[in-house]
């Protein structure tokens, strides 16, 4: 392994230890899982981290003897996470449709008949009458048919004066016997 490989390499072990051998105490959540998939990734002792180890021309039992023990001290400074708030529910923000008796929103029109919020969206911005928007079925598109025959194509000509010539793809008769 070349030398900028083996220097890339204890960047990325170092990155680990650094990561690692910090409290968890940050208030974000992706640093504080970033912190913790790092000393995870000491304490397995698996085969991507001995990998990594070896890359980096290290013994990887050497180095988790030199970061266990520096885990340890951190993890007594650990902080525990930070409480998640419980959210009240919320209305609908978006605006009501009435329509045959019933009153939903925009997404809970669409889910009733179908169709994606955008979809319905759209018909409204197009100026579709909103009973007819409610009420009609999403738009089929028809199925595009084969126009040629199977085993016959169409091949270009590499001249511009000759025009499309169709021909005959024939498969050969395999005989195995």
């Amino acid at each position: 392994m070349s030398s900028k490989e083996t220097r890339l390499w204890h960047a990325v072990i170092l990155q680990a230890i650094t990561d690692a051998t910090l409290p968890l105490d940050v208030r974000t959540l992706r640093e504080r899982l970033d912190r913790q998939r790092a000393r995870d990734w000491f304490l397995m002792n698996d085969d991507d981290y001995r990998a990594a180890c070896y890359r980096a021309d290290l013994d990887p039992d050497r180095v988790r003897r030199y970061v266990l023990p520096l885990i340890a001290e951190a993890t007594k400074l650990d902080l525990p996470p930070p409480e998640r708030k419980s959210r009240k529910p919320r209305a609908p923000t978006g605006r009501i449709i009435e329509h045959n008796g019933k009153a939903m929103t925009l997404v809970a029109w669409a889910i009733e008949l179908g169709l994606s919020k955008q979809a319905l969206y759209d018909r409204l911005q197009r100026g579709m009458p909103l009973a007819e928007a409610l009420t009609k079925s999403p738009p089929r598109k028809p199925r595009r048919r084969a126009t040629t025959t199977p085993g016959v194509g169409q091949h270009r000509a590499k001249s511009i004066h000759d025009r499309h010539i169709p021909s005959a793809q024939e498969t050969p008769k395999l005989e195995i016997f």
